[in-house]
């Protein structure tokens, strides 16, 4: 195929890359690794009340609290647990605690009915300790593909002409295959133009980030609940 300008090499598979999942709130893992231990009856302190706000008034509420239930009850989010416990404003004193909370995701196969069954200290703890695990992983991979958290929040909300939403590894994958078939065509149009070779296309392949497709059921192997696969236009 020929080049030409500044045409993208893949061109149907552009730089959409799909709707990200917003970057979180995060706080330093030792407030995790304590939070996430906790259950409804554990036993919790508060430091005297020194912020200012509306937040003086929210925890002038909850910092009577003696279990984390109760806390919840008097109106702390989730994420104050952690800012608290982070900031030294609150700690555990005793009772029950666990190696982390139940997993209440769909793929743990929890169904909503067992959802409701589960106190709120549960749910919340347990929605949390997800997200937790999810941006580990997530960072993981930045650093693994030297891209900043920036690059990932200038991703987000691209949307796919399709309609999908893709993966943060297919969408860095993307990026990446983008990056390459940029530096072929600069290459090509120093010199003159040239055809793109069979392996310059390849190598841009190679890095393409390809969507879980669950549509494709006449080439789905048996068992399996999707297929790497997009359609791919070249100019």
């Amino acid at each position: 195929p020929k080049a030409s300008g500044t045409t993208s090499l893949l061109a149907t598979a552009s730089v959409s890359l799909g709707t990200l999942a917003e970057m979180p709130v995060t706080y330093c893992d030792r407030a995790y690794e304590e939070v996430m231990t906790w259950t409804e009856k554990t036993k919790i302190k508060y430091a005297p009340n020194k912020k200012s706000g509306k937040s003086f008034f929210r925890y002038g509420k909850y910092m009577k609290a003696a279990t984390v239930g109760e806390a919840l009850r008097l109106g702390s989010y989730g994420l104050d647990l952690l800012f608290d416990f982070e900031k030294g404003l609150l700690w555990s004193t005793g009772g029950p605690k666990r190696e982390r909370p139940p997993d209440v995701s769909k793929e743990a196969g929890v169904s909503r009915e067992e959802l409701k069954k589960m106190n709120p200290t549960d749910q919340m703890l347990g929605k949390m300790y997800a997200k937790w695990q999810m941006w580990k992983k997530t960072f993981k991979l930045l650093d693994e593909h030297k891209m900043t958290r920036q690059q990932l929040k200038d991703m987000n909300n691209e949307q796919d002409p399709e309609g999908g939403k893709d993966s943060i590894e297919v969408a860095i994958g993307r990026r990446e295959a983008q990056e390459k078939a940029r530096t072929i065509l600069k290459a090509i149009k120093a010199e003159g133009g040239r055809r793109v070779t069979d392996e310059e296309v390849l190598s841009c392949l190679q890095l393409w980030g390809f969507k879980e497709n669950v549509n494709r059921g006449n080439v789905m192997p048996e068992g399996a609940k999707f297929v790497h696969s997009d359609t791919i236009g070249l100019i």
